[in-house]
């Protein structure tokens, strides 16, 4: 049964890797369609977080002070990793493929974070995979052109490093609190997070004025498919799987928002970013190495106290 449900859990997680690939393309689109990055993130976030208070309200009206603190410590690492990952998709000098290739690489930070704040050092697959990730990262950036980093590229990286640390805090988080009160209050706090962020970086960017009903269609799907139900899998699905390996699924979302990309036509094929590609898939294959939690570590009863 408990190898079953693993198996259950991995399936999701793959199903919301194709979510958020198709996700840096519909976040574009709404991004073309009016939405400011503030304004996308505050609706994403905050209708994501009514929608699951009303779902688990149960669990949440039981929370205690301590929970919630450990659901604003989750959500810290969610609003930087989105804040620039949006702000990469809303520049003009970066591709969606590259930014979902370059987010991609937080597999290969995950078991680096593990292993500065866990001291469990990582595999030898893992000294390989982060330099295949590094050849992956040069391939896509450079294009055959062997320029520099663009502003977009090094948001994605960034955001990459964030999601490395969230996958790793939300690994510890998700034992302490019920599982869909925690992504109630990972997306309530973020809601406020990007609202504070917003009135201090860029105040004039709370408008929804020229939004479209295209735009406000993406936003749905994006509200529904890439956030309440992708965060309510990955959520319950890290009390069953290791950061590491999770980390490992859900980077698939880099090659599917690389195969959408080329499918609708918003990039050109190049050799350098198949070549890109293939490296990035290669890292993510040798990072699997990292292996499942043993049982006993996933008795552990959640924290109530």
């Amino acid at each position: 049964m408990k190898k079953n449900k693993d198996v259950k859990y991995l399936i999701l997680l793959l199903a919301v890797a194709v979510i958020w690939g198709f996700g840096f393309l519909s976040t574009t689109w709404a991004l073309q369609e009016g939405f400011t990055v503030v304004m996308f993130n505050i609706l994403r976030f905050g209708a994501s977080a009514v929608v699951l208070g009303v779902v688990f309200f149960k669990q949440i009206s039981k929370l205690t002070l301590k929970q919630v603190g450990y659901g604003a410590l989750t959500a810290i690492l969610l609003v930087a990793g989105f804040w620039f990952q949006t702000a990469a998709l809303n520049s003009a000098d970066a591709s969606t493929a590259n930014i979902s290739l370059f987010t991609a690489s937080s597999v290969v930070m995950v078991p680096f974070f593990c292993w500065i704040i866990k001291r469990k050092k990582p595999s030898i697959n893992v000294f390989i995979a982060a330099i295949l990730a590094f050849l992956a990262t040069l391939c896509i950036n450079l294009n055959g052109e062997f320029g520099h980093f663009s502003k977009g590229d090094l948001l994605a990286l960034a955001s990459a490093t964030c999601f490395g640390l969230h996958y790793v805090v939300l690994d510890f988080t998700s034992k302490k609190v019920e599982k869909g009160a925690l992504t109630f209050l990972q997306m309530a706090f973020a809601t406020v997070g990007f609202a504070i962020v917003g009135l201090i970086f860029s105040p004039s960017d709370f408008t929804l004025s020229g939004v479209s009903a295209a735009g406000w269609g993406w936003m749905a799907e994006i509200v529904v498919l890439g956030t309440v139900f992708a965060y309510i899998v990955q959520t319950f699905a890290q009390n069953s799987v290791s950061p590491a390996y999770a980390s490992v699924m859900l980077s698939a979302e880099g090659i599917f928002g690389s195969i959408f990309s080329l499918a609708f036509g918003m990039i050109s094929f190049s050799w350098w970013i198949a070549a890109g590609t293939v490296f990035m898939a290669a890292a993510v294959v040798l990072t699997e190495g990292v292996r499942l939690k043993k049982p006993k570590e996933n008795s552990s009863d959640t924290d109530t106290k």
